[in-house]
């Protein structure tokens, strides 16, 4: 893809993702790094572009346990929408509470991690697909099973585990 291209951006995320899914991490944050310098460079930090790049580096520190830069991203990314006129209620923004929930986890506030999951839950249950539910609901099963409540964490993934099943 030529470089200018609009495209080329959101192929380059894709590819990152492609080698965070695959392990990669290290790769894909080095890619990350340079796309971001050029992408605030050539296309400004309010561009639809930038968003993007820091939505995937978020990914990545999620990946690689970094919850200090990675939650700095994600609370850069969610501004970046919201300067944009995504509306709160999208949900974008449901999804983003799934990560700041896993950020959570990994700062050992597992209370915070609750709160915040129930929080993205109820509003993908709303604004969300199935399977997004279905994620959701076995995230808080394994923040319950975390604090003790095997209970609801079985009943949770009683209700997200056939979703997920039918989804493959």
């Amino acid at each position: 893809i030529a470089s200018g291209d609009e495209f080329r951006t959101p192929v380059e995320v894709k590819h990152v993702r492609l080698l965070l899914a695959n392990g990669r991490t290290d790769e894909a944050k080095s890619l990350l790094d340079a796309l971001l310098s050029r992408v605030r460079a050539v296309e400004d930090v309010d561009s639809e572009s930038y968003a993007l790049v820091l939505e995937a580096m978020t990914e990545s520190a999620l990946r690689s346990g970094d919850a200090a830069n990675g939650q700095k991203l994600l609370d850069e990314a969610r501004t970046r929408y919201l300067k944009r006129g995504l509306p709160p209620t999208h949900v974008k923004f449901a999804q983003y509470l799934r990560k700041d929930a896993a950020f959570a986890r990994l700062r050992g506030d597992l209370a915070m991690a609750e709160r915040v999951q129930r929080e993205a839950l109820d509003r993908l249950q709303s604004a969300g697909n199935p399977f997004d539910v279905a994620a959701a609901r076995a995230e808080l099963a394994e923040i319950r099973s975390e604090r003790g409540d095997k209970t609801e964490a079985r009943v949770l993934l009683v209700l997200a585990l056939p979703v997920m099943r039918d989804s493959v």
